[in-house]
């Protein structure tokens, strides 16, 4: 059986891969990722957590969106910084990034989507900030969480 603990283990490993790419785009970046419980209203479980984050952020609206999508943002955001790193690299990278989603999805529920992100998407998060000068965030659903990623640049 797995547990909770399991779950903040994987998405403790995650924060750290997206630190690891956070220093290879430059110190300009602040990427990481944390776990919120969903509620019944998922609006105001999110909004609940950005708001313990001393004020510095604000959760405004969220939208649907696809995993094609979430991988334009990372390309955007991330991989744009990377062209120095062969094509196939990066590649494996965004590869290795999606599956950090199915790890957590599994240690959640062992039956679960290995690619949550894939087949059911996530949800854009508009978040206002005075802590960056532009931030882009999205949650994945996991079995009664949401896997929180910021990519933000500071100001």
């Amino acid at each position: 059986m797995h547990s909770k603990m399991d779950l903040e283990l994987i998405v403790a490993e995650f924060g750290g891969f997206l630190l690891a790419l956070q220093r290879l785009c430059g110190p300009g970046y602040a990427f990481s990722a944390f776990l919120v419980e969903r509620g019944t209203d998922e609006f105001a479980s999110l909004q609940t957590q950005f708001a313990k984050f001393e004020g510095k952020f604000k959760l405004v609206r969220t939208e649907a969106v696809t995993h094609h999508q979430v991988t334009e943002l990372l390309s955007e955001r991330i991989y744009s910084k990377l062209a120095y790193i062969d094509a196939p690299v990066l590649k494996m990278l965004d590869w290795q990034l999606t599956e950090y989603y199915g790890l957590a999805s599994t240690a959640a529920d062992p039956g679960g989507s290995f690619h949550p992100l894939v087949s059911d998407g996530a949800l854009l998060l508009s978040v206002s900030s005075t802590h960056y000068a532009s931030i882009v965030s999205y949650a994945v659903p996991i079995k009664g969480h949401f896997i929180v990623t910021v990519l933000g640049n500071r100001a």
